[in-house]
């Protein structure tokens, strides 16, 4: 690889990568995605994978109102440098945000599954979490996928009660409802085996 070359390439990814967080600055988080994305993209290619892009990619799909983007890029920023409060700081943003948007979709909406995808991949999911995954791939009808997440659950607490109750809706071949505004698992499994008037006031 030519040295001199690379070094052109390298400070062209500078001023992109300073362009898009200006973008992020003045609150054109689209704009500064499109920039950084090709500034992320050629770095690959030269060899030079940064945190600091990775970061600001994060931060401009957390503006954009996309948590599965944000989770992504932000774990990746923390993978190749965890140390620089910034990015620990816009993690905890990141997961807030993202935890919002959970709470607003229906159960058959499939970013459920990307964004607990994405809070898994930086250690910030939790059973229940997985659980309103395997809920929402039991809508589907998706049984291994939704036993895989029961799985996931399992593995962060092995004697979760609400996950075991969850295998064994889905084993019965019955679609498992997560409860998400009222947790009482044992209501979800009522409701599982459709009987939805229990544990109603």
């Amino acid at each position: 690889m030519d040295r001199d070359l690379r070094r052109k390439k390298l400070e062209e990814i500078v001023e992109k990568v300073a362009d898009g967080m200006r973008l992020n600055q003045e609150n054109r988080p689209d704009e500064a995605k499109e920039v950084l994305r090709e500034a992320w993209n050629e770095g690959k290619v030269w060899q030079c994978t940064s945190a600091l892009i990775a970061w600001q990619l994060a931060v401009s799909y957390d503006l954009l109102g996309e948590p599965s983007g944000a989770l992504r890029f932000i774990s990746e920023s923390l993978r190749l440098d965890p140390f620089p409060a910034p990015f620990r700081a816009s993690c905890e943003i990141i997961v807030a945000n993202a935890r919002r948007k959970l709470d607003q979709l229906e159960i058959s909406d499939p970013g459920i599954a990307g964004i607990v995808r994405g809070l898994a991949r930086i250690g910030a999911a939790n059973p229940d979490d997985h659980l309103l995954a395997a809920s929402h791939y039991s809508e589907r009808e998706l049984e291994c996928e939704a036993l895989a997440e029961v799985d996931e659950a399992l593995k962060l607490d092995t004697e979760y009660g609400p996950a075991e109750m969850a295998r064994a809706a889905i084993l019965t071949g019955l679609r498992w409802a997560a409860p998400r505004s009222k947790h009482n698992p044992a209501v979800a499994f009522a409701q599982a085996l459709g009987n939805s008037t229990i544990g109603e006031a």
